[in-house]
């Protein structure tokens, strides 16, 4: 968000018959036959450099170049509303569950009901 590209670093080398996923994209490469031309990770990243200069200060925020944005139009004095109408749902985990639909629907409308501690 603030413009500061940060480097990720291995943590442990990769099981068994795994790989890092650069190396599964060059190989995914040679089988197309247009064998990208990275053999090492640095090579890697001075490319990403080329093609954005702002990856070659990896950890440093780099000035962004201010242009012209957005447009001029009349504001409405209308309230802002929440475009989202039941939080609870919003993920697709949450959405495919019939469980958090009962309990979303339950708790969205009010109906909960009263409970053994309610008294």
């Amino acid at each position: 968000m603030e413009g500061r590209p940060q480097r990720g670093y291995r943590a442990i080398h990769p099981a068994g018959d795994a790989r890092e996923d650069w190396t599964i994209l060059r190989a995914f490469s040679e089988l197309t036959g247009t064998t990208l031309p990275y053999d090492t990770l640095d090579a890697v990243r001075e490319r990403m450099a080329e093609i954005a200069p702002a990856f070659s200060a990896a950890n440093r925020i780099s000035a962004a170049e201010w242009q012209d944005f957005g447009a001029a139009g009349d504001m409405s004095g209308d309230p802002f509303v929440n475009s989202v109408s039941d939080f609870y749902t919003t993920d697709v985990i949450s959405r495919a569950s019939d469980t958090m639909a009962e309990c979303s629907a339950l708790f969205v409308t009010g109906e909960q009901g009263k409970t053994g501690t309610d008294g």
